[in-house]
């Protein structure tokens, strides 16, 4: 075992919690905050307009704290809140306009819809959506599933990152970058 907190150990390659077979999966087990900050700055580097990027997990999981180091490492200087009643915000970035999207009280993949956001994704968008997994069915077959789940530690969360469609082989490309992300507090093993 591995005594610094900030160092990676081999991650259990058992299915994450919702994790679907098809597609590449790379997990982390990251000990802090600062951990699932390193995951997203990795992230962040992969985006480009039309990207939909899925958070999935249980309230106070990572979600918005993954979000807001997103749009940190994108260059969003403005505060960076949950869109849980607005269900959506946009942050303008020299690259993307960054969409934040909260799909918890949307009236299904239908909603999304209402708030445009295809029309938002074809202008140079990429939408990080909380609560993916209740409108994934709506978002086509292209996109990145980020799982966040308890762990053994209850400081710890389990990121399991799953490539769909075009992401399997991004995800591919962002493992070294990942693996590094284990030097901020994270553990990580990749299967296929």
């Amino acid at each position: 075992m591995n005594d610094d907190p900030n160092r990676a150990a081999e991650a259990p390659l058992s299915e994450s919690k919702g994790a679907a077979d098809n597609g590449a999966v790379h997990r982390l087990v990251v000990s802090s905050q600062e951990g699932t900050a390193a995951v997203a700055r990795v992230v962040a580097e992969a985006l480009r307009g039309g990207d939909v990027v899925l958070l999935i997990g249980d309230l106070g999981a990572g979600k918005t704290t993954f979000t807001k180091a997103l749009a940190e490492a994108l260059g969003v200087t403005e505060s960076v809140t949950s869109p849980t009643f607005t269900l959506l915000r946009t942050y303008t970035t020299p690259a993307l306009t960054l969409i934040h999207v909260d799909a918890y009280r949307l009236e299904g993949p239908a909603g999304l819809d209402d708030l445009a956001l295809p029309e938002l994704l074809d202008d140079n968008g990429c939408a990080v959506v909380e609560w993916g997994d209740l409108v994934a069915g709506a978002l086509g077959p292209d996109h990145l599933d980020i799982h966040f789940d308890p762990s053994d530690d209850e400081n710890a969360r389990q990121i399991s990152l799953v490539g769909r469609g075009e992401w399997v082989a991004r995800l591919e490309t962002l493992r070294f970058d990942l693996s590094n992300a284990g030097g901020h507090g994270a553990e990580h093993a990749m299967s296929a």
